[in-house]
């Protein structure tokens, strides 16, 4: 007897064919001899077929909008001829079931973006995903989760802060797609409309991170000139450096002080004993009672001079550097610092002057 499959059985395991009359008017006969009722069962024990081996590597969210899933497989494992497609599955926050979200029709293609999450979703949850083989109309079961990484402020609030030693302070979830060694802490700044390179702030050793200490939040330290940053997280396979995982990326944003428009600067003095404009005076510099220091510079950026805390135009800068030597006349550069402490802002007023006749 011949018994003609509809397609091979690609899986280990026991089958059942069920009897039934043929077209022709024979009838199957047991190993008895007798003949074998219709929906008689004939079971068949399948042993020595393959056992596809693949797996989940990492979940990533690509330059802060989408999840971007990747997975690994040995395709020795397999029969390629078998393969029709990959399915990609996720578990939202709050839901108890997976959903499938996509299809991988190359064999080869290893990777899928979530479109389905975009920018603004990926930074409220983080989402867990499986992937799935469809070998010879088969599903050969899902792999392992892996869980994307959502990196958030302790208050939820975007940190729109002065130029100054401001701490942001960052918690995060433990990724689960290998073993964690440590956690980057990285910045990016937005130039003509595009973030530009990455600065490493710091390396966060894995048991530092507030999932595993749960009272602990990881607190960073800013001093950066005014602008848009953003903050990311990364964490690299230590087995497998091919895989980084990303989280999202929060802005931050530091204010442009205002410029103190009490304080009228000169341009030039001409230091020559006629007293007009021999000395360096700085108009409503008295508002500035808590610093109010000038420093003058050279072209090559030497300091040459630089007055007390407190700048007092009844004894200004007249040309000379520290020693009281006369300058060569021509442009100099100056920084003057200013504080008040009823402000909220400490001011840097930079500029130029330029010293004529100081011979």
């Amino acid at each position: 007897m011949t018994i003609k499959l509809f397609k091979p059985l690609s899986k280990n395991g026991k089958y059942f064919l069920y009897s039934k009359v043929g077209n022709d008017g024979n009838t199957l006969l047991n190993k008895c001899g007798f003949p074998m009722n219709e929906f008689d069962t004939i079971q068949l024990n399948v042993t020595g077929c393959f056992n596809a081996i693949y797996e989940m590597e990492n979940v990533t969210i690509e330059e802060d909008k989408n999840p971007v899933i990747e997975w690994s497989a040995d395709t020795s494992s397999y029969p390629d001829y078998l393969f029709q497609e990959w399915q990609i599955f996720r578990k939202d926050p709050g839901q108890p079931q997976y959903q499938k979200v996509g299809t991988v029709f190359n064999q080869y293609k290893y990777d899928f973006k979530d479109n389905q999450i975009g920018f603004i979703k990926v930074d409220q949850d983080s989402y867990e995903y499986r992937v799935d083989m469809k070998l010879n109309d088969d599903m050969q079961g899902e792999t392992n989760s892996i869980e994307s990484m959502l990196l958030e402020r302790s208050n939820g609030m975007v940190p729109i802060i002065d130029p100054d030693t401001i701490p942001v302070d960052l918690i995060w979830n433990q990724y689960n797609g290998w073993a964690v060694d440590s956690y980057t802490v990285f910045l990016q700044e937005k130039i003509g409309g595009t973030w530009m390179g990455e600065w490493i702030h710091d390396h966060i050793a894995s048991p530092q991170n507030p999932v595993l200490a749960p009272d602990t939040t990881y607190r960073m330290f800013l001093e950066l000139a005014p602008g848009e940053y953003r903050v990311c997280i990364r964490t690299t396979d230590p087995i497998d450096t091919q895989y980084t995982a990303y989280s999202n990326c929060l802005p931050i944003i530091i204010n442009t002080p205002p410029y103190p428009d009490t304080v009228v600067v000169p341009n030039f003095i001409t230091p020559n004993g006629d007293n007009v404009n021999d000395g360096f005076i700085i108009q409503n510099i008295d508002d500035y009672e808590d610093l109010s220091q000038l420093t003058i510079y050279n072209r090559w950026g030497d300091r040459v001079w630089q007055s007390e805390y407190l700048y007092d135009n009844a004894n200004p800068w007249r040309g000379t550097n520290q020693n009281g030597t006369k300058l060569a006349d021509g442009v100099y550069m100056y920084t003057l610092e200013l504080v008040n402490a009823s402000d909220d802002y400490e001011y840097s007023v930079n500029g130029t002057v330029t010293i004529m006749d100081a011979q």
